[in-house]
């Protein structure tokens, strides 16, 4: 199936579904058919449920994106300026058991990570496709990294103050 022809069958799925269901529903449809295309799996995976309320982070033209999946199995997107505001956003309706963030975490002040290096070292002969972290001071200086560099500061300083929930980096 070409990308082409997968999108216009996701936007009859999601016409078809917000006729009919809502927004939960449609995105319960779209996670199993995205895994058994991707994954050419012969039957899709289950809809995921959380015992605890998990928020998934990504950043945004906006600032941060975060979707809830709720202790219920509903979903619900927010939007904030800042991943504190995101946060305090979505704490006004659940406690967060952990916050899984799409940008690198435990900055080292220098030098590699330890993840990083654990990863490459889980993967031989693919080693170069590891793209790990950078430093503090090179996010902080770097003008590579003039449009990432302040979310992953911005992230770095707030995980620093301490969350108050369990912060995993993850990659969608």
């Amino acid at each position: 199936m070409s990308v082409e022809d997968w999108g216009h069958d996701l936007r009859r799925l999601i016409a078809r579904g917000t006729e009919h269901h809502g927004v939960a529903d449609v995105l319960a449809v779209l996670q199993r058919e995205v895994a058994s295309l991707t994954l050419g799996m012969e039957t899709p995976p289950p809809v995921l449920h959380a015992e605890r309320p998990v928020l998934g982070v990504d950043a945004c033209v906006a600032g941060w994106v975060g979707v809830l999946l709720g202790a219920d199995g509903r979903l619900t997107v927010h939007v904030a300026g800042s991943i504190s505001a995101l946060i305090a956003q979505v704490r006004e309706g659940a406690e967060v058991a952990v916050v899984a963030i799409d940008i690198p975490i435990g900055l080292p002040d220098e030098g590699e990570r330890e993840a990083d290096r654990l990863v490459r070292a889980a993967v031989p002969g693919k080693e170069s496709s590891v793209h790990g972290a950078r430093s503090r001071r090179v996010y902080g200086t770097d003008p590579e990294y003039d449009v990432l560099g302040p979310k992953v500061l911005e992230v770095d300083a707030w995980i620093r103050s301490g969350p108050g929930a369990r912060v995993i980096e993850v990659e969608p």
